[in-house]
């Protein structure tokens, strides 16, 4: 019998009109969990275009990753493909609780979709205040 995964759960909050919390949680290796991360995914870019429509103002991101237990390339390869639909809409992204081999696939992704504001915190007060400047 097979090992039990996490299941994924991702889960975003509009802090204000310009700051969007996302927080990524459990498992992002087992097929069901790449289709939820999908799923979420496509919703966060339409939350993402919505708002800057109804703003006229880039979007920045909070991404918290400290509760995402596993993650494989074909979840990042997604990520990087979301990330270049949104790119008109959105601005920084500060990232807290990532390990080092996720920082290196973040800053990859950000380096072919060509966001060069991505950032790394070790607590979620900097990655506002950095979102904030």
């Amino acid at each position: 019998m097979g090992k039990e995964h996490e299941k994924f759960k991702g889960v975003f909050v509009e802090l204000n009109s310009n700051l969007i919390l996302v927080k990524l949680n459990g498992d992002l290796r087992c097929d069901a969990c790449i289709e939820e991360f999908k799923n979420f995914s496509d919703e966060l870019d339409k939350e993402i275009e919505k708002n800057y429509k109804k703003t006229k103002t880039k979007v920045n991101l909070l991404l918290d990753v400290n509760n995402l237990t596993t993650y494989n390339i074909e979840a990042f390869k997604y990520l990087e493909e979301s990330a270049s639909r949104t790119k008109d809409y959105d601005n920084k992204t500060a990232v807290i609780g990532a390990s080092y081999s996720l920082e290196l696939l973040a800053e990859s992704i950000s380096a072919l979709t060509g966001h060069s504001d991505i950032k790394f915190f070790k607590t979620k007060k900097e990655a506002i205040d950095w979102l904030q400047e």
